[in-house]
């Protein structure tokens, strides 16, 4: 059993207990504050840590290997061959056909149904269509003439240069020429 200490023993024991004490306290304090600095530790090692883990390094590849360029190019090729071949065989056949024939009615009065039932989309398209046709009879001969005056310029800047560069620029111009009208 525990005997109490004798009033003699009581200040050494007092004092004792507050050394101990007070190492106590230190000690949890010391152990508070590491504890705040690792987790401040860990969380900055979190950060810094990339997510990714490279596997292997990144090779230049020596030549391409998907999609095969020659191949998608020459399918498209021959698509746009195969499908302008087939209408222009539909058209020929479409304008040799008797326009009092009922196939060719039948056929025309349901593309004028389907142009209605599309409404603004068609009407837009054809006015677009109608303007631009418009606006290249209005200007296409403004724009020869805008060429023409260009070629001119070039033959007034050719009379200058020798024999030769004069002979290749009319030719120039005569190619030119053909080529506009």
């Amino acid at each position: 059993t525990l005997r109490p200490p004798s009033l003699r023993k009581l200040p050494l024991v007092g004092l004792t207990y507050a050394d101990l004490s007070r190492q106590g306290k230190i000690q949890e304090t010391i152990y508070e504050l590491l504890t705040q600095q690792y987790e401040l530790a860990k969380v900055q090692e979190a950060k810094e840590t990339p997510n990714i883990k490279i596997l292997d390094n990144a090779e230049i590849p020596e030549g391409k290997s998907f999609p095969p360029r020659t191949v998608i190019s020459l399918l498209a090729g021959f698509l746009g061959l195969v499908s302008g071949t087939i209408w222009t065989l539909c058209r020929a056949r479409w304008n040799e056909t008797d326009p009092h024939n009922p196939s060719k009615r039948l056929a025309q009065t349901v593309f004028a149904d389907v142009a209605a039932s599309l409404g603004p989309v068609t009407q837009r398209s054809s006015q677009v269509r109608h303007i631009t046709k418009r606006v290249f009879e209005v200007q296409a001969p403004q724009i020869k003439s805008i060429a023409l005056s260009a070629i001119m310029r070039r033959l007034q800047i050719s009379n200058s240069l020798p024999f030769q560069a004069r002979h290749k620029s009319e030719q120039f111009r005569r190619n030119r020429c053909e080529y506009l009208y």
